[in-house]
């Protein structure tokens, strides 16, 4: 996971063995190693987990995501490979 502040990027991975709470761990050093302000974590992290998982469920594996804001487009796609 890539961010800006101001933009979001993203791939679609179908990874094997990867668990809830490691994504949530790599979610938070992701934020904690980019020096997000309080107000860009408001929210708790469980509930951005639900969404980011209830989004990349919509995409096939490999898609390349960006989300800028509330809006969220395909960038491009890495092939069923990725």
């Amino acid at each position: 996971m890539s961010s800006n502040k101001n933009t979001t990027t993203a791939v679609v991975r179908d990874i094997v063995g990867l668990t809830r709470t490691a994504y949530q761990a790599a979610l938070v050093a992701s934020v904690d190693l980019q020096s997000w302000c309080r107000c860009c974590t408001r929210r708790p992290v469980t509930e951005v987990i639900d969404e980011l998982i209830a989004l990349a469920g919509v995409f096939p594996a490999g898609a390349v995501l960006e989300r800028r804001a509330t809006d969220l487009k395909v960038r491009r796609s890495l092939g069923s490979g990725a």
